[in-house]
């Protein structure tokens, strides 16, 4: 027998041997035809900024009250929800995850100058203020001072996930701007409607109630007076915003913000409306620097479901591999 055909033959049993090792459920990042597919239509490389885990779901007891339209400063905090673990559990397993992601998304963002950093998702159901409201934590348990608001006015998380007061925020905030500066009166409102978060760095604007179409405040110049007037205020400005497909707020606020992230469950059913959303985003020339994938399950085994490498370890959507960066 010939070497050529004995090499052939070695080549062929091992390729079986590692297939049976490795099915094809059982890959490092997400197989070809799911999250893959996304950069590809917006022109741009989108790295996998972080993955972070399944957290649990426990409601709050039916007991408690709802101080959701109470006015700010009446009440004192309620307990933050039990899916906000880098308060209640800094240094468990879940936190880490969105530890992992603070760094990554620090790191390349602080380098670039971007200190506005929007949130979105393609629809709802996906967890993206859960996310935004740990990672805003995790930085300001790092030492950043941080700045988080809600920018979904139609449907607000943030309040409900910090036990805050949710009636007075960015609404009626957005209401009392005149353009094109803020004066000494409206500043002093601004700082009203900055409630202290549950650690130390951490303010929080809430979505709150307003008499005016969601649409024109978020569409006009007054979002971005405001971003102006506290840009240099904070390390951090963290915007959680409505998922793309359900109304165009988020577009009109990628104008506004220095980069943007979207946040997709590890499921290849989200793929489609991901695509479509990352095609509006491209009609405004949102800077989309990446994508979070959310609610990975951190229980499975090695191999199991979608593990997701970080940008630096040079995983991107699109690429369909994982370049270990030097």
């Amino acid at each position: 027998m010939s070497r050529a055909l004995t090499g052939a033959l070695i080549g062929l049993i091992s390729g079986v041997v590692l297939a049976m090792m490795f099915p094809p459920r059982q890959r490092l990042i997400p197989p070809a035809g799911t999250l893959s597919q996304a950069p590809a239509v917006i022109g741009m490389p989108a790295p996998i900024l972080g993955s972070v885990p399944m957290l649990p779901q426990t409601a709050l007891s039916e007991s408690e009250p709802d101080i959701s339209q109470q006015p700010v400063g009446a009440l004192e905090y309620s307990p933050v929800a039990p899916t906000l673990c880098t308060v209640s559990a800094p240094y468990g397993r879940e936190a880490e995850g969105f530890n992992a992601l603070r760094a990554t998304l620090l790191n390349g963002q602080a380098a670039a100058g971007h200190r506005i950093i929007q949130f979105t998702s393609a629809a709802p159901g996906v967890g993206k203020s859960t996310v935004v409201a740990n990672l805003a934590v995790s930085a300001a348990r790092s030492g950043k001072k941080v700045l988080l608001v809600d920018a979904n006015l139609r449907h607000p998380k943030l309040h409900a996930l910090f036990g805050l007061p949710g009636s007075h925020g960015l609404g009626w905030l957005l209401e009392q701007i005149s353009l094109p500066d803020l004066d000494e009166d409206q500043v002093n409102r601004m700082d009203e409607v900055m409630q202290p978060g549950p650690v130390p760095d951490l303010s929080i604007i809430v979505a709150g109630e307003t008499r005016e179409s969601p649409s024109e405040l978020l569409a006009g110049e007054r979002v971005e007076t405001l971003f102006a007037a506290v840009r240099d205020k904070f390390d951090l400005i963290l915007v959680d915003s409505p998922p793309v497909l359900a109304v165009r707020d988020s577009l009109d606020l990628a104008k506004r913000s220095d980069a943007l992230a979207v946040v997709v469950k590890s499921a290849p059913d989200d793929v489609e409306q991901a695509t479509h959303a990352t095609n509006l985003l491209a009609t405004v020339n949102a800077n989309v620097i990446g994508v979070v994938i959310n609610a990975v399950d951190a229980s499975a085994p090695y191999g199991s479901g979608y593990r997701v490498y970080p940008a630096h370890y040079g995983l991107h959507i699109g690429s369909g591999r994982a370049d270990q960066a030097e």
